[in-house]
């Protein structure tokens, strides 16, 4: 049962509203007297509506509803610098046109209290009457927001009323305008992080990225895209706290959130844009997801595990060792070859057939090959999606391979459609490719091909993309397949006859969902293994595995890892000769894969394939680092990551690093000793170090009792993995730090357990 408290009082002419001191919640047993969150004041300049809770308080202006501040009330930190943003702005399409509506010119500004229960309010604000535009039509918008008792997090909310004569486009919401920390120093020090990208530095005036030249911002974080959770967070750069905004949709709907200064470069603007699925005629719209707002006491790190919590709430995501749908050779998986090498014939595919033997010979171990051009165009971004027939011996490669440890995952594009195969003709395609606004078909690598982006929402294309998957295990005997462009940031369809409605909703992840769940339930393999491009928690829940070939940035704050690492696993990085030759940067990459829980590698076999007396320190690191990852799966593929450990005492050291694809070949400046900490599913504690240099580094590590679940001072079973085996365990008390020798040029892994051995 819920009571409201009865107010709701027209503000335009209103300030300073009498509220009510408690209310009584009525229900099945006695009532409840809830004192409301809610209260006036004035602050920074403005009478205010000021909810709150004992960790935030939401300032309001009382007249307009504008965005005044966020406060985290424990530590007296103010979030927006430059108070008086709207809250949102609604585009619609009225007679062929595009107008906008926010709350300024509102006719009437009303609110109410709502009492969920004991340890919840919502407060609800409405604005009436918001003209749209010249076009003489009005709208009308419900903001709500809840607060939970003790949470710093608020969650909004949004409903719209127009007419039928308009239709919404897209919502800007929320809009939280004049961001930043009140906190002395922070304008020098903040920063931002999207999950999957690089962090951005100055987010008050350049927001540029701490990889330079590289022409990213925060706004290129779309779902379902490239990104890889739906948040982004802000901090101060101190360690005292900043701000978290996140989307909890479990079924990665069009959107994109984005950050950029604010034109004066003295705070920032961040937003989530939304995509409205209806029609022309539906006389209103809801959010069908929540907002999640609020300030953080911490970092990126704090951010990323308010995120974990509640996306794991939802149900869908979970972790690795709850499924049942890996196969056991994936999961052992520890190293990846790749190749886009033409191949042509039955002699060139023996010919590569043995040298793929070779290379398992030389690692000593099984490995896995992502296989591009084995189809008859054998040229990237032609001939998609005529694969068939394979290269000729493809089918017998697979099965000699498979018999000497190295598998071959086969190559698809799950997006692109050569307009000059008979096929575009015959199949009439055009019907089912992705429209722009003016009707137009939307080219996608069209400098090397005309190709087009065909929708994932359609009946034909997910048939289409079924059979060569099909065609792949049922006929050739594949038993995983990459699928490239996943997480491609598609263009919006605007096409009327594709059976999705208008140009937003779910329809993108919804059709590529149903493309891997009809391919794991009609090719009639029960481990079929499926990777995609990217990383992300869209398809987290289905896929076996996501490439990351992407994630070249060594100064990238791992906010993926925290969220996800346990809920999926990650192989891959892009490796160019020039890391290959090196021994110091080709350690660095693996080395950072390793300690970010990745299947390591993912060597581009055009660029060099580590065989010969040249790279044998190269081989010899990569199967020191295989053979403990192998060893340490509790951690490294089944452990949830934690906030990495301050080996900062170890140094640094600068090498050469290839950022392709993104960039080209720079100098980085990284640490001698990558680390990572992880807590296995049994609570151990697993700390994680990999030098990459030449010189044996002893560490001293201060002991995390506050991220770590550990307990200075606790007693512990310690073991350590070092030189190809784990030590006997010795009971030690841990101190203020936990001492650590890492050999040159090797993995170290040290266990923490609590309570006895068996």
């Amino acid at each position: 049962m819920r009571a409201t408290t009865g107010v709701s009082i027209g503000l335009a002419m209103v300030t300073t509203a009498l509220l009510p001191a408690c209310s009584a919640i009525t229900g099945n047993r006695a009532s409840v007297q809830h004192v409301p969150p809610l209260t006036t004041a004035n602050h920074a300049g403005y009478p205010c509506l000021v909810f709150a809770n004992d960790r935030t308080a939401l300032y309001l202006d009382a007249a307009t509803f504008k965005l005044v501040d966020i406060k985290d009330s424990s530590q007296d930190i103010s979030y927006v610098v430059e108070p008086g943003g709207e809250l949102f702005t609604l585009a619609f399409l009225a007679s062929g046109m595009t107008h906008t509506a926010n709350g300024a010119g509102a006719l009437r500004h009303t609110y109410d209290l709502v009492h969920g229960d004991a340890a919840s309010s919502t407060l609800n604000l409405r604005f009436l009457g918001c003209p749209i535009g010249s076009t003489g039509r009005t709208c009308d918008a419900t903001v709500s927001i809840t607060l939970h008792d003790g949470d710093p997090i608020l969650d909004f909310g949004l409903e719209v009323t127009k007419d039928a004569s308009t239709t919404l486009r897209d919502v800007h919401f929320p809009i939280l305008s004049g961001l930043g920390s009140s906190l002395a120093g922070s304008a020098d020090t903040d920063y931002i992080v999207v999950p999957g990208y690089p962090t951005f530095a100055s987010p008050r005036s350049t927001l540029r990225s701490v990889v330079p030249n590289l022409g990213i911002d925060a706004s290129s974080a779309e779902i379902p895209g490239g990104v890889c959770e739906q948040m982004l967070s802000y901090s101060d750069g101190q360690g005292n706290g900043g701000l978290y905004l996140a989307v909890e949709d479990a079924f990665s709907r069009r959107k994109y959130l984005q950050a950029k200064p604010m034109p004066g470069q003295q705070s920032f603007v961040a937003e989530v844009v939304h995509y409205p699925d209806g029609t022309a005629t539906a006389a209103g719209w809801t959010l069908p997801y929540g907002i999640a707002l609020g300030p953080v006491q911490g970092d990126w790190y704090d951010a990323a595990k308010i995120y974990r919590r509640r996306l794991l709430a939802q149900g869908r995501v979970k972790p690795i060792i709850q499924r049942t749908d890996l196969p056991g050779w994936f999961l052992d998986t520890n190293v990846w070859y790749q190749g886009q090498d033409p191949l042509s014939g039955s002699d060139q595919m023996a010919a590569f057939v043995a040298h793929l033997e070779r290379i398992r010979s030389a690692l000593g171990q099984p490995y896995a090959f992502h296989l591009y051009l084995w189809w008859k165009g054998s040229a990237m971004a032609t001939g998609f999606p005529d694969y068939f027939p394979a290269v000729p011996g493809f089918a017998k490669a697979l099965t000699a391979l498979r018999e000497k440890g190295v598998e071959l995952m086969p190559y698809i594009d799950l997006e692109m459609f050569d307009t000059s195969l008979p096929r575009w003709t015959t199949d009439n395609a055009q019907l089912w490719a992705s429209r722009d606004a003016t009707g137009g078909l939307n080219p996608v690598y069209a400098e090397t091909r005309p190709n087009v982006n065909m929708c994932a929402g359609t009946q034909y294309w997910q048939d289409l993309m079924l059979s060569c998957i099909k065609t792949l295990v049922q006929t050739y005997g594949a038993r995983s397949v990459y699928l490239d462009e996943l997480h491609y940031h598609a263009p919006l369809c605007y096409a009327t006859q594709h059976g999705h409605a208008d140009i937003g909703g779910s329809y993108l992840a919804d059709g590529y969902r149903t493309i891997i769940r009809r391919a794991q339930a009609e090719c009639g393999l029960k481990d079929l293994v499926l990777t995609g491009e990217h990383s992300s928690e869209t398809y987290a829940d289905l896929l076996a595995g996501q490439l990351v070939w992407a994630g070249v940035f060594p100064t990238a704050l791992p906010a993926h890892e925290a969220i996800l690492k346990d809920c999926t696993v990650n192989f891959g990085m892009q490796m160019m000769k020039s890391d290959l030759a090196n021994l110091d940067s080709f350690a660095a990459k693996i080395g950072l894969q390793f300690t970010q829980g990745r299947q390591l590698g993912w060597i581009n076999l055009d660029q060099g394939d580590l065989l010969g007396e040249a790279f044998a320190p190269q081989m010899a690191f990569l199967k020191s680092a295989a053979q403990c990852r192998g060893a340490a799966q509790d951690f490294l593929l089944y452990g949830e990551f934690l906030r990495p450990p301050d080996v900062s005492s170890a140094g640094t050291q600068t090498v050469g690093w290839s950022l392709a694809p993104i960039g080209g070949e720079s100098q980085q400046t990284i640490p001698t000793v990558w680390a990572a900490a992880y807590r296995a599913p049994n609570h151990d504690l697993g700390m994680v170090l990999v030098n990459v240099t030449s010189t044996p580094r002893a560490l001293a590590i201060p002991v995390n009792s506050r991220d770590w679940f550990v307990r200075s001072g606790g007693v512990y079973y310690r073991s350590d993995w070092r030189d190809g085996a784990w030590r006997q365990p010795v009971r030690e008390r841990l101190g203020a730090t936990l001492s650590v020798e890492v050999p040159a040029y090797a993995p170290t892994v040290v266990r923490l357990h609590e309570g006895e051995i068996r």
